[in-house]
């Protein structure tokens, strides 16, 4: 289990953002039985809960201040499923 860039195959990619910039993060599903979600909880963000095979999305606005990056997470598969996330 790991997240995934599309046309990406490297597992956990770090995230380069720019400072204050709107995102929109699809997370799309390709476990089925299995519920992923995708949060950065020091930027309060989280997505809801795909059931299954299925998509959401989370948008967000990056944090004004640069700094040391961040992680994403699964919050169901955190052992395996995180990544660094900053704003640039």
């Amino acid at each position: 289990m790991a997240f995934y860039l599309e046309g990406n195959s490297t597992p956990n990619p770090t995230l380069t953002l720019k400072a204050g910039e709107q995102v929109t993060i699809v997370l799309r599903s390709e476990d089925a039985g299995i519920t992923h979600d995708f949060a950065v909880k020091s930027w309060n963000v989280a997505s809801a809960l795909p059931s299954g095979q299925g998509a959401v999305s989370v948008s967000f606005r990056v944090p004004d201040r640069r700094g040391t990056p961040q992680e994403y997470v699964c919050s169901a598969h955190a052992v395996m499923m995180r990544g660094r996330i900053g704003g640039n």
